[in-house]
């Protein structure tokens, strides 16, 4: 069985309380955290890198977690 470390996730929520919660929670379960508070801030950190996994909020002030999702089929 693969560890969470093998993991990396993008957490993506412009509720900063929200954000801090999963990043604390799934840090202690042993993933790669980073986070995001907007579409653009997400798709900045997909540029740079591939994540095993996406954890988004629909609604986002500059857009919708279906654009930080729709960019992963690119």
């Amino acid at each position: 069985m693969t560890s969470p470390s093998h993991f990396s996730l993008l957490v993506v929520d412009d509720e900063p309380d929200l954000r801090t919660l999963y990043e604390l929670t799934l840090l202690r379960e042993g993933y790669d955290i980073e986070t995001a508070g907007s579409v653009e801030e997400a798709l900045l950190h997909l540029k740079d890198r591939t994540f095993s996994a996406v954890i988004t909020d629909m609604r986002l002030p500059d857009g919708s977690g279906l654009d930080v999702l729709r960019r992963l089929e690119d």
